[in-house]
């Protein structure tokens, strides 16, 4: 895969040249305010195969958990880095065009969400998968994207 995104006033632009690893939808709190929607929908990519091109995002939000990056200039979301997984960025899907028929799947913190939402991705969790379930999942997607494709 390669494809190109950018924030919503074009000065960040972004490239991809890795296939998501893992698509979800995050319904905690937190992302509803941080993307002032229902929902985030991400993309976890290999870091490696994820780059600034021009701009320099900034450090926002809480700065605690996740380290999420911004445009200085228009505040779009970007992208986030978990902590202790330097190996992978969760990419906001929409600012890409070429994720934007990934549907997600799993969904996350059904806990939070709204009550209008109803959840369709494969997999759903009142908060996340463990540890444990992780490396199943992402061979399951990886099958799961090939028979969409």
């Amino acid at each position: 895969m390669e494809t190109t995104g950018e924030c919503r006033c074009g000065r960040v632009k972004m490239e991809l040249t890795a296939e998501p690893l893992l698509t979800f939808l995050c319904h905690c709190d937190g992302c509803q305010k941080m993307m002032a929607s229902a929902f985030s929908l991400t993309a976890k990519v290999p870091a490696e195969g994820f780059k600034v091109v021009t701009g320099d995002p900034v450090l926002g939000g809480l700065q605690t958990g996740p380290a999420h990056y911004y445009c200085p200039h228009c505040k779009s979301c970007l992208f986030s880095k978990p902590p202790g997984q330097e190996d992978v960025v969760n990419l906001r899907m929409t600012l890409f065009e070429g994720l934007k028929s990934y549907p997600p799947f799993i969904e996350v913190y059904l806990g939070e969400k709204l009550p209008w939402v109803q959840p369709s991705a494969p997999h759903t969790y009142e908060k996340v998968p463990t540890a444990d379930e992780l490396p199943a999942l992402l061979g399951e997607y990886t099958k799961w994207r090939e028979r969409m494709a």
